[in-house]
């Protein structure tokens, strides 16, 4: 509540109230209609600890244009799809980045567009639940070939055989051939 009064004052005091909400914590139907309603979105974080963002892919799926700094899993955003700032950019840098979006009707709907393409290609249920069925594949063909180089790895070392052996060399050479790079 100290924050959120804290805020709702600096907005008093930029005169700011006819364009800024502060809505506090959001029921996530009240949170979708915030979502569509918005014109802009400015996501600066840092660090970026996440490996994706759930916030970012709903700013970019509503069509409005996301501005975030270009850094972590932000940076995977496609350039057309998000204005990307610098890690150290400054409030003018900022200021310059909304201004040229809220001039801009032409542009604003360029990068949400491409940003809500985006998310709707590579973000759907669909794809996600493809890419866990994909990797739980891969590890289990990989599983019986990792078992293979670990038993003739303990089998060479067993026979006396040394890592700087050629022989040593050729026949992991011939695994890699065979099987495909260990990550062993």
């Amino acid at each position: 509540p100290d924050v959120r009064h804290e805020l709702n004052e600096l907005v008093r005091q930029l005169e700011l109230t006819d364009s800024v909400v502060v809505t506090g914590r959001a029921s996530e139907s009240q949170l979708n209609r915030e979502l569509a309603e918005a014109s802009i979105f400015v996501n600066l974080r840092m660090p970026v600890l996440e490996a994706a963002s759930d916030t970012l892919l709903r700013q970019m799926a509503s069509g409005a244009p996301v501005i975030v700094y270009d850094h972590g899993c932000y940076s995977d955003v496609p350039d057309d799809a998000a204005v990307k700032l610098p890690t150290d950019a400054s409030v003018e840098l900022l200021a310059e980045a909304i201004r040229s979006l809220m001039i801009s009707p032409e542009r604003r709907a360029a990068v949400g567009n491409a940003a809500a393409a985006h998310v709707v290609e590579h973000h759907t249920t669909a794809n996600y639940a493809q890419v866990v069925v994909d990797l739980a594949q891969e590890a289990l063909l990989g599983q019986p070939r990792a078992d293979l180089l670990r038993r003739l790895g303990s089998k060479m070392k067993t026979s006396g055989f040394i890592r700087n052996d050629p022989l040593v060399g050729r026949i992991a050479g011939e695994a890699e051939h065979l099987f495909g790079r260990s990550v062993e």
